[in-house]
């Protein structure tokens, strides 16, 4: 009540000076009479509706092992919120609960003490009194009921260990990865269950005992595929890692599911298990699948640094002859409407299972664009990519390519010599990836190993090695807080009497994608040697329909060199860039805005700048 009265009469001077400097008295007196008639109705209004109590601060005393901000993470009301007393008495409950999970059993709820302000009797603290005694351990951990496996195995999967406290969710986990075990090795109908019993050696000390029924071995009978209306069956059998006959591990029918949704080919996969009801040696498996439409269409556009727009237009088909082909056509076009502006064409086809093996293969022919103040670049071309996976990580992939480039170069501060010709190049790269997730990630790393021969043997105009490494990593230790560090180094070495690397091939560092703060024109063009190095903390604010808004800080540094250097000319060339941005959760990656600004070369005239796009950098 007194806070709409300090409003209304704050409100009421404003106006009033306002519009007697501006000499329109009347709409002033008008405006003053408007707020004076609230504020003669406030009180009416006030006697109908009393004000309601409202919880000023909760505190908790007594509590030593947890601090005051974990334990009300366990309560549904918080500060600021209507006094509700009955919620408060659960919420002490659930904060009792806390305790006892993490082996404080003797935990006890003393008091809790409701205090109305000394001013303001509706401005409520709420004190909750707690006695915590001490923790208990476990003295002992037995297993029984084992015959397959050897105790000591059995006992590796364990979270927990003789001596420690104990704590529930170490112990249902530990019973997990038992039950998981089991699971894995055919034992389906496998039973796990633990019991606390006291210890003859310590009051507050407990036994643990895990109790297993293993049931008996289970493979597989027939795997079959249904509902597929267009999609051919084989294209679907081939996804699927469980064989008939094996012995049956559920983990591997859950991974043939993502397999089967991961072509890209369907809305929904499941599958069933026949038999596993009247508990049978040997169970059936079907696997589901609802069909997705093949072909689509995708188009866009976005504003980037430099006053420059982009559009792009896409069109694919996901299944072309129902033998699970990919077909994609691409268009790409930006502009800054003074003359600068870049222009691709590319269309792509892609066999996941080249000649019925495990290899995939890839063909995309090119048309590529780029006209700059600095210069103008004409790339056409095609590559063949042969590669698979070695592991569930790890991924290995061949390339030929064969390209023709045309270069003008307008503006150089090097021996950078206008260009054209053929390049024939083969590639080699390795990649490992054990991030969570592809486009999001919390967790993992991403590491790349490229190495480039170009010329020699395979002719053309040009004769070059050039190798690139990069390595992302991703580590949230903080919950929601994750930590992203990116490291990228490369080299070229032109080779032979007549070797040169065309400007096309050498290393073009970007501001937008790599030292975010920079104009283009500042980072070195056409370099033989790169090295960059970007950092980021990023982490949510808050949640809308279920999709995060969040925060970022990142520090990048890196450049390309024209000469090989030494170590502390590499540190003393490094552009250093610095800034903040706000990450907007999408299916396919946080939509990304990012405020920058140079660090090393800052002017007065240099005010940073904004960096728009969909996906993390890194």
């Amino acid at each position: 009540m007194k806070l709409f009265f300090y409003n209304a009469l704050a409100s009421l001077r404003i106006m009033r000076d306002k519009y007697t400097h501006s000499g329109n008295r009347l709409i002033g007196m008008a405006g003053s009479i408007i707020i004076l008639t609230g504020l003669l109705l406030v009180p009416l209004s006030a006697t109908c509706e009393p004000e309601e109590p409202v919880i000023k601060r909760i505190r908790l005393e007594g509590n030593e092992s947890f601090k005051s901000g974990l334990l009300k993470e366990q309560m549904r009301k918080f500060e600021g919120q209507p006094d509700d007393s009955v919620q408060i008495a659960k919420d002490a409950q659930n904060i009792l609960a806390f305790y006892r999970k993490n082996g404080y059993l003797d935990v006890q709820l003393l008091e809790i003490k409701r205090e109305p302000g000394p001013v303001d009797s509706h401005l409520v603290t709420y004190t909750l009194v707690i006695e915590e005694s001490e923790a208990y351990t476990i003295s002992d951990i037995f297993i029984n009921g084992e015959t397959i496996f050897k105790e000591e195995k059995l006992r590796e999967l364990l979270v927990i260990r003789p001596g420690e406290i104990l704590r529930t969710p170490f112990i249902d986990y530990s019973e997990y990865l038992l039950e998981e075990f089991y699971n894995r090795s055919g034992y389906i109908y496998s039973k796990i269950e633990h019991a606390l019993k006291p210890s003859p050696y310590a009051r507050r000390s407990r036994i643990l005992t895990f109790t297993i029924n293993e049931g008996k071995q289970v493979r597989v009978g027939t795997v079959s595929v249904d509902s597929n209306l267009t999609v051919r069956t084989r294209i679907i059998e081939r996804e699927i890692i469980v064989k008939p006959g094996e012995i049956y591990n559920p983990s591997k029918a859950y991974e043939s599911q993502k397999r089967i949704y991961g072509t890209g080919l369907f809305k929904k996969v499941w599958f069933r298990e026949k038999g596993t009801a009247e508990k049978k040696d040997v169970i059936d498996l079907t696997f589901y699948v609802r069909e997705d439409r093949p072909r689509w269409v995708a188009f866009g556009g976005g504003y980037q640094q430099g006053n420059r727009v982009s559009v792009y237009l896409q069109w694919g088909h996901d299944n072309i002859f129902n033998n699970g082909q990919k077909l994609k056509l691409e268009t790409a076009y930006s502009t800054n409407f003074g003359g600068e502006h870049t222009e691709d064409f590319g269309i792509t086809h892609r066999e996941p299972y080249l000649f019925s093996s495990a290899f995939k293969g890839e063909l995309r022919l090119f048309h590529n664009r780029e006209y700059e103040e600095r210069y103008d670049l004409i790339e056409s071309g095609g590559n063949l990519r042969i590669g698979r996976y070695i592991t569930s990580q790890i991924e290995a992939f061949s390339q030929y390519q064969f390209k023709t480039s045309s270069t003008q170069i307008y503006q150089d501060d090097g021996d950078l010599p206008n260009a054209e010709g053929i390049t024939n190049s083969i590639s080699l790269s390795l990649t490992r990836d054990s991030r969570d997730n592809l486009f999001d990630p919390r967790t993992g790393t991403f590491s790349s190993l490229r190495g480039d021969f170009a010329g020699g043997l395979l002719g053309g105009d040009h004769s070059f090695y050039r190798y690139v490494g990069d390595v992302s990593a991703f580590y949230n230790p903080l919950g929601d807080i994750v930590f992203a560090a990116r490291a990228r180094g490369g080299a070229i070495e032109p080779y032979g009497p007549t070797g040169t690397v065309p400007f096309s091939e050498r290393f073009r560092l970007r501001g937008s994608d790599a030292v975010r703060g920079y104009a283009e024109q500042t980072l070195e063009e056409g370099g033989y040697y790169l090295t960059t190095l970007n950092v980021e903390m990023r982490f949510p604010l808050f949640s809308v329909f279920n999709k995060y808004l969040g925060f970022a800080y990142f520090v990048d540094m890196g450049n390309s060199f024209r000469t090989r250097l030494r170590l502390e000319d590499i540190t003393r060339e490094m552009k250093i860039g610095a800034g903040a941005g706000i990450r907007i959760e999408t299916p396919i990656g946080p939509l990304r805005l990012d405020y920058a600004r140079n660090i090393t070369g800052a002017s007065d005239t240099d005010y940073g700048r904004v960096y728009f796009a969909i996906g993390h950098m890194f």
